[in-house]
């Protein structure tokens, strides 16, 4: 049996363990697999990357900015978002979706209109000049129910802060 075979029956085998010794603990499956990348938009294998990790399946993802490897903290109605989330979407294929979001938010020769993050990112000259193109990143996370996933993550959002990130609307 090759290693990886040997790795998925290993981790199998713990699943069902664990799934017998504590049923209350169960996660859903793709949390055994996830493969969570965090992607500069910039990248130019942007692209090819997300298509490496994910091939057509989707989740949700985050958008933020990154300077000098740190996440740049975004003020917000009642703290400061440490984490510095922009926008939180969701996609049934990473691959369609963010690809055009990329396309939507990046500088010319790019002239992407269809993903409202963008339109936003573009029409707002203030919120471009302080988290530029280059400082760009997407967060994302595997996820088999991407509806729910986004509305629990953006319901944590307004809990926590009292309004959506910036480029999200309500």
């Amino acid at each position: 049996m090759d290693t990886l075979s040997e790795t998925y029956k290993q981790l199998l085998e713990a699943r069902l363990k664990d799934i017998s010794q504590n049923p209350e603990t169960v996660k859903p499956i793709e949390e055994l697999f996830e493969v969570n990348i965090l992607l500069q938009i910039s990248n130019m294998d942007f692209g090819n990357t997300i298509f490496k990790h994910y091939k057509n399946r989707g989740g949700v993802y985050k958008i933020i900015a990154i300077e000098d490897g740190e996440r740049i903290p975004v003020n917000r109605f009642l703290g400061t978002d440490t984490e510095g989330v922009l926008y939180i979407g969701k996609a049934t294929s990473f691959i369609n979706r963010v690809i055009d979001l990329k396309k939507s938010i990046a500088p010319p020769p790019y002239k992407g209109t269809s993903h409202i993050c963008g339109r936003r990112y573009k029409s707002i000259p203030s919120i471009a000049a302080k988290f530029p193109y280059e400082l760009l990143y997407v967060e994302f996370f595997l996820n088999y129910t991407p509806e729910v996933k986004e509305r629990e993550l953006l319901t944590e959002y307004i809990n926590r802060f009292g309004e959506v990130p910036p480029l999200n609307a309500i």
